[in-house]
Order: C-alpha cells, then sequence, then structure tokens
C-alpha cells in the first residue's frame, strides 16, 4: 500500500523556500546597501545609536567649518597689522631723520608721511578674511566677529577676533593722529610729537595684533581637534552600521542553497502525489 503524503508536509517545505528566500534577499538588500541593517525593523537601537551619531557629526562639521573662519579671519588680520607695523617703522624711521632746519629734508620726509599714510588707508580698505569681511578698517575694532567652535555651553564656546582700525586718521596718539602730522605747516609738527604719534600707533596695532594671532594660534589647535572628532565618528559609524561582506555573502550562499534545496524537494514531493493520486484513480 502507498503511504499518503502529508499535506503537512508540503506546507513545510514551502515555509522553507520561502523563509529561505527571504532570508537571501535580505542579504542581498545588506551586500548592495554596505549596510548591517537596511531598517529600524532589523535593529531599532543601533538605529537610533547611529541616528544620534550623525547629529553629532553634523553638529561637529558647522564647529569645524566656524573654527576654520575665525582661524582665517584672525590670521588675515594678523597679517594685515603686520603690514602696518612695518609702515609705521618706516614712518618712524624717516621721521627720525628729519632736520627740521633743511627745506628739502622737511619736505622729503613730509611727502614720506603722506605716500605711508596713504599706504596704511589702502591697508585698511583692502584687509580681508576669506569672505571679503573687511578686518582694519574700524568695523570689528570694538565688538569684533564672534564665531561659535564649540557646543558645551559655556563662554569658551565662542572666540571674537578685534583689529585696530588702521586709517591713518585713527591711529596715532590722543592729541595727534597720523594724518595730521605735518612739518611744513604754519605751525609744524614736532618732531617729538610726530614720533610719540607713531609709538601710539605702534603700540595699539602691536596690542591688537598678538589678540589677533592668540586666536589664528588657538584655532589651529582646535580645527585638528574637531577634525579628529569627526574622523572618529566617522569609525563608529562605519563599526555600528557597515556590513560584513564576508559573513553576509557566506549567509546568502546558505540561504540560496536552502531555497534552492527547498524547491527541488517541493517539486519532487508534489510530482509524487500526484504520481499517487493517478494510480489511486488507475490513470
Amino acid at each position: 500500500m502507498i503511504s499518503p503524503i502529508s499535506g503537512s508536509n508540503l506546507s513545510a517545505l514551502a515555509f522553507y523556500q520561502t523563509s529561505a528566500l527571504q532570508a537571501a534577499d535580505a542579504s542581498a538588500a545588506r551586500l548592495a546597501s554596505g549596510r548591517r541593517y537596511t531598517s529600524a525593523a532589523e535593529d531599532a537601537v543601533s538605529m537610533i545609536t547611529e541616528i544620534s551619531m550623525r547629529g553629532q557629526k553634523a553638529s561637529t562639521a558647522i564647529y569645524l567649518k566656524s573654527a576654520q573662519s575665525a582661524s582665517d579671519t584672525a590670521t588675515s588680520a594678523a597679517n594685515g597689522m603686520t603690514a602696518v607695523s612695518n609702515v609705521l617703522s618706516q614712518m618712524k624711521a624717516a621721521v627720525l631723520g628729519l632736520d627740521s632746519a633743511n627745506t628739502t629734508s622737511v619736505t622729503s620726509t613730509q611727502k614720506t608721511i603722506a605716500a605711508l599714510n596713504d599706504e596704511l588707508t589702502r591697508l585698511a580698505g583692502t584687509t580681508t578674511n576669506s569672505t571679503g569681511q573687511k578686518l582694519l578698517d574700524g568695523s570689528i575694532a570694538t565688538t569684533g566677529l564672534s564665531f561659535r567652535v564649540a557646543g558645551s555651553g559655556g563662554a569658551s564656546d565662542s572666540v571674537t577676533v578685534t583689529a585696530v582700525n588702521a586709517n591713518a586718521t585713527s591711529l596715532g596718539s590722543v592729541g595727534l593722529k597720523l594724518s595730521a602730522i605735518d612739518f611744513g605747516a604754519g605751525t609744524p609738527t614736532t618732531q617729538a610729537n610726530a614720533l610719540a604719534a607713531i609709538q601710539a600707533a605702534q603700540d595699539a596695532v602691536s596690542t591688537s595684533m598678538a589678540g589677533a594671532a592668540a586666536v589664528a594660534s588657538a584655532m589651529g589647535f582646535r580645527t585638528s581637534a574637531l577634525a579628529d572628532q569627526s574622523s572618529s565618528i566617522d569609525t563608529a559609524i562605519g563599526n555600528l552600521v557597515d556590513v560584513d561582506t564576508a559573513a553576509e555573502s557566506a549567509n546568502l550562499s546558505r540561504q540560496q542553497i536552502i531555497a534552492q534545496s527547498a524547491a527541488a524537494m517541493l517539486a519532487q514531493t508534489q510530482a509524487l502525489h500526484a504520481s499517487m493520486v493517478r494510480q489511486l484513480l488507475g490513470v
């Protein structure tokens, strides 16, 4: 007597085939995407962690860009003030060489002062950062430019870059600005007063330049730290998300073999079942 084939056996084979195909599809999707999971349903905890880390990376990128801008601005300002300092040194040398009793010397020195004052005006109007913001025209002499470079909630989260007004009408002593130095006037500027005004200008520029240079130096360390932090976050995200290609490929092959075997067994069983039916019917 021929043993009947249980319907539950056919259902089980169909179930194994379907499950294996679904698992193979999932492995193929992971390999194609390069991700260990492709939806929250597969690993909700890891998905939440990934979202959090990507948020940290986005914030770090913003702070890094801001720190780079602060460094660029401070460096540009310091370089501009270095040029201003060089002009002032030349101006001081010209005044030291003045012979107030010699008309030719007075005229020559006055022309030099005028030309150097013009150069100060040019530096004040043309020294900018990478975004075109003027730095030595007095616009950031008091309030400065602020950059948010961290998010700890403390006062150190922001840095401010300030720079002296390099215009000849602003630099000088309280009673004498560089633009007002005139050795050929009816009441000429004395050599001593001119030197005092130049020294006051040099002191102001040196102090401002030191502040800008300090910010530039600090931002060099800050950008390096933020770049390292961003790299570390990338590594952590990769460790969390990236698929194990070797393991997933092996699983894909295994599930494909199971699916193929189940399909073959199901086909054989169904063929046997049909044969038994024909025999019972005497066909």
